[in-house]
């Protein structure tokens, strides 16, 4: 090998000291995921609201270190807007998983909708990403998005436009791009 060659990877490494790895990114959104959805089945449950604002504040701060590679967002305060706008993705997420469990004459209830269905795993990340894309994220929602899409073969980019109470169902090779706009009860 050259030296050139060499002195380039080494330039490659020496920027990103700080990569967030995938598994770092994956535990991040089930986390993230398991704390709006406790039957989603990540960790133990929360007993009270103190306890509940102490896991979203170290979500808060695990994010701003996913967010190193972004040098054009403000990690702080996007991690911090990120954190806030829960309350709406919650719902959104809610909108989604009772679409499911509609849409699915199979499905017993919404929580096995948000336990076990690979169209709300994918949708969520989609949620997920599309909102950190909007606060200017860049790397991120697409590592985000990606996991979903190794998990469950659908690949929703997080720069999508999507409507409430979404549902895919047997969505192994959905695709769905960055320019796609898809409508509400779809």
């Amino acid at each position: 090998m050259t030296e050139a060659f060499l002195n380039r990877i080494l330039s490659n490494h020496q920027s990103c000291k700080k990569c967030p790895s995938a598994d770092e990114v994956k535990v991040f959104f089930e986390d993230y995921l398991g704390l709006l959805f406790p039957n989603f089945n990540r960790g133990e449950p929360v007993d009270d609201v103190h306890e509940l604002q102490g896991r979203f504040e170290r979500l808060t701060k695990r994010l701003e270190t996913l967010l190193f590679e972004n040098d054009d967002v403000e990690r702080t305060g996007a991690a911090l807007d990120f954190i806030a706008a829960s309350p709406e993705i919650f719902e959104m997420l809610n909108l989604d998983a009772q679409a499911l469990f509609n849409g699915d004459p199979a499905a017993k209830s919404v929580k096995e909708v948000v336990r076990s269905y690979p169209g709300f795993y994918a949708t969520a990340a989609y949620r997920v990403g599309h909102k950190l894309l909007a606060l200017g994220a860049k790397g991120l929602p697409r590592s985000i998005t990606e996991i979903a899409h190794s998990k469950t073969g659908i690949d929703i980019h997080p720069g999508a436009s999507i409507g409430q109470s979404f549902c895919i169902d047997h969505g192994t090779g959905v695709v769905v791009g960055e320019t796609s706009i898809i409508g509400d009860h779809v």
